[in-house]
């Protein structure tokens, strides 16, 4: 609750989704906590992989979950990869990334698509970070292209190739985002 109140004090904000970025395993007690302090959406990243391919299996990467004791539910959103970043080549120079941009857009969508099998609806959450990975330049003018490229409506084809891989007619979209907006 201290954290809770500094980020209100101070920003204004009240934080109403927890992420669990790299705890090891969950338990109900996870749930029960965050609900009690008013959370309404809970993320959780890093399982066992047994338990991650099950879940994927069945399609339930996102549920209600009712903690022990307590008539208020607490959606949950289980990561079904690393919180690390699948797409290595973002790190690569910008003129390698742009010169490969199709074969690297093929496999980032083809990953995307297997890993996102488990949500019933058409928006994709795909928190990453990872440790010591920010510190390249590349990074993140290489992830701006990516977005711009699903804003410009001339690239055709890059949509063509987005819409086979997920298999629809609709705009893809890439946007950054966060967590709250997300779950909104």
């Amino acid at each position: 609750r201290i954290g809770n109140q500094f980020l209100l004090e101070e920003f204004n904000v009240v934080p109403k989704t927890a992420w669990f970025i790299d705890s090891f395993g969950h338990s109900a007690g996870n749930a029960y906590m965050m609900s009690r302090l008013n959370y309404d959406n809970l993320v959780l990243g890093r399982m066992h992989v047994d338990y991650l391919e099950l879940i994927k299996k069945r399609k339930i990467v996102e549920f209600e979950w009712v903690p022990f004791g307590l008539n208020r539910n607490i959606f949950t959103h289980i990561m079904p990869l690393h919180y690390g970043f699948p797409l290595q080549d973002l790190k690569s120079s910008n003129s390698y990334f742009r010169s490969s941009f199709k074969r690297i857009l093929g496999d980032f969508l083809n990953k995307l698509n297997q890993i996102y099998k488990g949500v019933h609806h058409k928006h994709l959450l795909f928190l990453f970070g990872d440790d010591f990975q920010f510190t390249n330049d590349n990074l993140f003018s290489n992830l701006d292209y990516l977005v711009d490229i699903f804003q410009n409506q001339n690239e055709k084809s890059i949509q063509t190739q987005a819409q086979r891989a997920f298999g629809i007619n609709e705009k893809v979209n890439f946007i950054y985002s966060t967590p709250e907006r997300y779950f909104k």
